[in-house]
């Protein structure tokens, strides 16, 4: 029941969820664009490349199911760091990890991210680089407690409580899986 009015909740407030993860949700803008930038950047390495090999290019719905996959682990990651570290002090080590980047800092890497993605250098910070740094920092909490990440990460997925709202996209033994479209 929680799920469902999660859900609602999220629809009520003009949010369009496309998976329901726990007692949170992955938004279809976040998966719309975070699609979009990945077809944008393999439609440019191809155009760079000057040849397209149709043996190596993804199809739309794989480019979904990896999507929505990886969101959905960086929003599992997001909650149990949150369990580990006060709200605050997770932001804190993002902004100090990303800031460390000095590319970041530079004024060709808005335009370099747009060229290559197809989205802000702000949005390139909210969908890559802030869940990126939680990774290494959830990482960083399992090397202090003698943990392995993958095992760490392969536990949150089994417990997970998921449900997909992407037609022919299925949460299936811990992943997302393609089925019936």
């Amino acid at each position: 029941m929680a799920t469902a009015l999660t859900g609602y909740a999220a629809i009520k407030a003009g949010i369009i969820p496309v998976a329901l993860v726990n007692q949170s949700f992955i938004d279809a803008r976040d998966f719309t664009e975070s699609v979009a930038s990945i077809e944008h950047y393999y439609q440019e390495i191809a155009r760079q490349a000057k040849e397209k090999n149709k043996e190596n290019e993804l199809s739309s719905l794989e480019i979904e199911r990896a999507t929505l996959d990886k969101l959905i682990e960086n929003e599992l990651i997001r909650v149990e760091l949150e369990k580990r570290i006060v709200k605050e002090e997770i932001q804190s080590l993002v902004s100090k990890k990303i800031g460390a980047l000095e590319e970041v800092k530079t004024p060709q890497f808005g335009g370099a991210v747009m060229a290559l993605y197809g989205i802000s250098a702000d949005r390139f910070r909210e969908l890559v680089l802030e869940p990126k740094a939680r990774e290494e920092i959830f990482a960083e909490s399992l090397e202090d407690e003698d943990n392995d990440f993958d095992s760490a990460i392969q536990s949150l997925r089994d417990r997970a409580k998921v449900r997909i709202l992407v037609p022919g996209l299925h949460w299936e033994d811990a992943g997302v899986i393609v089925r019936g479209r």
